[in-house]
């Protein structure tokens, strides 16, 4: 169950948190993913680098990005992917272009094009975190979980503010069994945005041992207004009771 969990949740999260740069200069509508996280909301990206300010965006390539947005709210993926390979044949360093591009490669699940894209965006802009955070999914998606692991890193050295990245670093620890400290603090961080990551911080204070606080995360994820993980929260709740019990009447022994 913990798996089907983990899968979710780091599908769901890549929808949102590989959601498209700013389009353009003129800050175009940003499109919501169709998969909804529970208690996802999409915050605007909170870092705004130099390259973005300094970098002029030409008219006709400001035009086919527009094309490109309107696509992709559009659902329209193929008409989207073209209209963002013509931006980045006119601009080579529209990076809002490679990014989104890229999106839509990461949801059809071809990691390796996205790779390409994020790699060559971040070698225009090597400061920017929404990149490397794009860059953590894809990893994610070729199984490559230490590069992963080193990605969400510097997407969060990048922006302490963010909120994606604490959440994907604690899901890449918790999948290569990194039941530590620092993913209990990765969860702990991301509940206000994430209500499922309550959840996680479960299951790692289970693996230590400590139901009292395990129960504690398990309630608070059921309290919450995002229920599409309610079944498993209450096996999870039914599991950490019995054995509280269990140990509770060892101890009185």
């Amino acid at each position: 169950m913990y798996s089907d969990l983990q899968y979710k949740c780091f599908a769901a999260v890549m929808l949102f948190a590989a959601s498209a740069l700013a389009g353009d200069e003129n800050q175009l509508e940003r499109s919501k993913s169709d998969i909804v996280v529970e208690g996802m909301s999409h915050p605007p990206q909170s870092v705004v680098t130099v390259q973005e300010l300094s970098h002029h965006v030409p008219v006709k390539a400001r035009k086919e990005m527009e094309k490109a947005e309107k696509a992709r709210a559009g659902k329209l993926a193929d008409e989207a992917i073209t209209h963002y390979k013509q931006v980045i044949l006119i601009d080579p360093e529209y990076v809002a272009a490679r990014n989104n591009l890229a999106v839509i490669y990461l949801s059809r699940s071809n990691a390796k094009l996205a790779l390409e894209q994020l790699e060559e965006a971040i070698k225009i802009d090597p400061r920017n975190p929404a990149l490397f955070t794009n860059l953590t999914i894809a990893y994610h998606a070729l199984h490559q979980l230490h590069d992963a692991e080193r990605t969400a890193r510097m997407a969060i050295d990048l922006d302490r503010a963010g909120t994606e990245p604490p959440m994907l670093l604690g899901m890449v620890l918790a999948e290569q069994r990194k039941f530590t400290e620092e993913a209990l603090r990765c969860f702990r961080w991301s509940v206000a945005n994430y209500p499922v990551a309550h959840l996680f911080a479960a299951n790692i204070l289970m693996t230590q041992g400590n139901l009292r606080d395990a129960k504690s995360e398990i309630e608070s994820y059921l309290a919450s207004s995002q229920q599409e993980n309610r079944e498993m929260a209450v096996k999870w709740l039914a599991e950490v009771t019995t054995q509280e019990a269990q140990s509770s009447a060892t101890s009185t022994r």
